[in-house]
């Protein structure tokens, strides 16, 4: 019987120390944006292997043509995709935040996309711009990307640099 109670103390001990104890998995914010301030249509494609900066793209994301994932990732010219940047919206312990504290976030061409494919966008750099951000970047920004970058980003980094990708549109 004391052995008995003394488990119902122990469990009940646990559970009271666990009911104040959070696992503190930062929320997302539910509130992504990407705006294309160009004239033509880019395909954003996001990657936390950073500082490795080549665009890679799976074996399934090559050969398979899912037009919902093509949308997903689709900002039509001078327009605003707020499903684009839909792989961050998940909490960190599964996102892409969890490897590294920096995404890479290639902008591609649409007809370099229709064009070429996927294997040759990742194989020749056909990539229009790349920024890599940190989650302070992106809470900085309120987490709203724009191509071509906002004068808000001119300080983060990027490839071109700001001042180059600014003169090319």
């Amino acid at each position: 019987m004391k052995k008995h109670i003394i488990r119902i103390i122990t469990a009940l001990f646990v559970i009271y120390t666990f009911s104040f104890t959070t696992c503190n998995l930062e929320e997302p914010p539910y509130n992504y944006e990407f705006t294309n301030n160009s004239d033509s249509g880019i395909i954003v494609h996001i990657s936390n292997f950073y500082p490795d900066t080549i665009p890679y793209f799976s074996e399934y994301e090559r050969e398979v043509d899912d037009k919902e994932e093509y949308n997903k990732r689709y900002v039509a010219p001078n327009s605003i995709n707020d499903t684009v940047l839909f792989q961050l919206d998940i909490p960190s312990s599964t996102s892409y935040w969890r490897w590294s504290d920096t995404v890479s976030c290639f902008i591609i061409d649409e007809k370099v996309y229709n064009e070429c494919g996927l294997l040759k966008v990742q194989l020749y750099y056909l990539v229009k711009q790349r920024y890599d951000l940190s989650k302070d970047d992106m809470k900085y920004l309120d987490y709203k990307l724009t191509y071509p970058p906002s004068p808000k980003m001119r300080g983060m980094k990027m490839y071109p640099p700001y001042e180059e990708a600014i003169k090319v549109e």
